[in-house]
């Protein structure tokens, strides 16, 4: 049976790279504590708010700006 040179090349590139993507992702690590903030700010506009949210790992305390 014959493949196309794109065939191979695709079966190659999977091969090549399946054990990187699953060495990066190990089911022991525990996920972050994630903090969420939620607010309402007024805009520049009269009537309008907009809705802000910061997602964050929790244990970031400290911002640069």
């Amino acid at each position: 049976m014959r493949y196309s040179r794109i065939t191979i090349t695709l079966l190659v590139a999977a091969f090549v790279t399946a054990p990187a993507v699953f060495s990066s992702v190990s089911a022991t690590d525990p996920p972050p504590k994630l903090v969420t903030e939620h607010f309402m700010i007024d805009a520049a506009d009269p009537g309008i708010k907009l809705y802000v949210r910061n997602k964050r790992p929790a244990d970031i305390k400290q911002f640069t700006s």
